[in-house]
């Protein structure tokens, strides 16, 4: 049908402003300042990239496994496996994580970077679910906020729909902090 399932959790996925401080992302959602960890989306140019970029704040001591299969261009599952494994520790302690310079949905030329979020989303919560499965205690807390201008309410990724919540920044409005289990839904590659 096109549609999609849509994720009832919508806890752990956020939005602000491109100019909102990250200490102030911080303060709203209840972290402290050392969990807080900042990738830069304008740089994306392609899946690998996004990997490449996991693997340098999760898993550096496997980057330099990343990047000799680059460069010998060896099976691709290796480079999925070491991202894997990145990502698994990133849903094993908790996290905030700031994705910034993520385009809007009126944003000409953005949709590239868009679908590369989108994937990394998914597979984080992929992950997440596996993870839960497995063993729920391993699981940390983590929160997942879009810093860009004009970001939509959802993001696809697959066969399903992700809200967005927009934090509110200002200094008498603050958000609820996202649930202890907050990838309890399915995720999501295009925001509408």
């Amino acid at each position: 049908d096109g549609e999609g399932q849509e994720d009832s959790s919508g806890s752990w996925l956020f939005s602000v402003e491109s100019e909102t401080p990250q200490h102030q992302v911080c303060q709203i959602l209840g972290f402290a300042p050392d969990r807080l960890q900042t990738i830069d989306t304008a740089m994306w140019m392609s899946e690998n990239e996004v990997w490449r970029t996991v693997l340098q704040v999760f898993a550096p001591d496997l980057l330099g496994a990343f990047d000799a299969c680059n460069y010998q261009d060896t099976d691709s599952s290796v480079r999925t496996d070491l991202s894997t494994t990145a990502i698994d520790r990133l849903v094993c302690r908790e996290t905030l994580l700031l994705l910034d310079h993520v385009p809007g949905k009126n944003e000409a030329g953005g949709a590239g970077t868009v679908k590369l979020v989108a994937i990394l989303l998914g597979a984080i919560l992929e992950r997440w679910q596996i993870q839960n499965d497995a063993d729920p205690s391993v699981l940390a807390r983590i929160a997942i906020v879009l810093r860009g201008r004009g970001i939509g309410r959802k993001i696809r990724a697959g066969a399903f729909k992700v809200r967005i919540q927009p934090l509110v920044t200002s200094a008498t409005t603050t958000a609820q902090p996202p649930a202890a289990q907050p990838f309890e839904g399915d995720a999501a590659s295009h925001t509408s």
